[in-house]
């Protein structure tokens, strides 16, 4: 992928989030998160495009419905994990990090 062709930047997606295209609302002690479907497309191919570029090495989908995708970078590519409610997600960047995912859906 040419980096030329991509946008300047990229922000987290509670930023990117236009008034028309809100899907979902959570609430949050310190406010509000909305959610857009519309977005998923460029989760799942151009962010994670970019990031295995520039070697991010773990990039996570998190979807409402209680899944949580793993991308764990090695060798220049993705190796992909999925994490159920069930489950407790073990971080491959931060060792010590564990979410037992019950606790956050």
């Amino acid at each position: 992928m040419n980096t030329t062709q991509k946008d300047n930047y990229i922000s987290p997606d509670e930023y990117e989030v236009l008034q028309s295209k809100y899907d979902c609302k959570t609430e949050y002690a310190d406010g509000e998160i909305w959610v857009s479907s519309s977005t998923a497309s460029r989760d799942r191919v151009f962010k994670f495009n970019i990031y295995r570029e520039y070697g991010l090495l773990d990039y996570n989908v998190v979807e409402q419905e209680g899944t949580v995708f793993q991308y764990t970078l090695k060798d220049g590519q993705y190796n992909a994990k999925a994490y159920s409610i069930d489950d407790e997600y073990l971080s491959s960047v931060f060792t010590d990090l564990k979410i037992n995912l019950k606790d956050i859906f």
